[in-house]
């Protein structure tokens, strides 16, 4: 599969390989070449098995703000897509999220047991990441808008509407 592919593409350029048996041996870079597909087919496993914390705050640890950036930025990794086991309950998300970053959270039903979502401060959100909440969180519980300024009334009225068992939710703007 996918391990294959890594090994023809390093192989399909010969001047890595030579450079590669040039600093070392030919049997060194050949035992490269086999811990690399190796260390693919054990990172698909890791990934596979991974869950996410039950409080998961993307702001404050830059382990998960990687996670983060590797699910939420598209191409940034294959192994994101595994990532899909819902365990987490309360999520901070960075500020610098978008809708599309949303939706890429959001999808799969990654996060299908959240209750509680802290959006604050997150400038770029609009309606149709309100509607990727909406769909991504159907257990949602407290949702903490501060200063989503860009969010109309119209994507409250979604997120009102599409999570029934909000109990608190935060849409003050805050100063400018």
């Amino acid at each position: 599969g996918s391990v294959t592919l890594l090994v023809r593409a390093l192989l399909k350029e010969p001047a890595f390989v030579r450079d590669l048996a040039d600093l070392t041996s030919v049997p060194q870079a050949w035992l490269l070449l086999q811990t690399c597909r190796n260390l693919c087919e054990a990172g698909a496993e890791v990934f596979r098995q991974h869950r996410l914390p039950k409080v998961c705050d993307m702001r404050s640890s830059k382990e998960l703000y990687r996670v983060y950036r590797a699910i939420a930025c598209p191409g940034s990794s294959k192994w994101s897509g595994w990532l899909v086991r819902p365990h987490t309950e309360q999520l901070v998300v960075p500020y610098d999220v978008t809708d599309t970053g949303l939706g890429l959270l959001f999808g799969v039903g990654r996060f299908s047991k959240l209750k509680a979502l802290d959006l604050s401060g997150c400038r770029g959100i609009m309606d149709a990441g309100a509607s990727e909440v909406v769909r991504g969180c159907p257990h949602l519980q407290t949702l903490n808008l501060y200063r989503c300024d860009k969010i109309t009334d119209g994507g409250v009225t979604e997120v009102s509407r599409g999570c029934p068992h909000l109990q608190s939710l935060n849409l003050e703007i805050g100063r400018a």
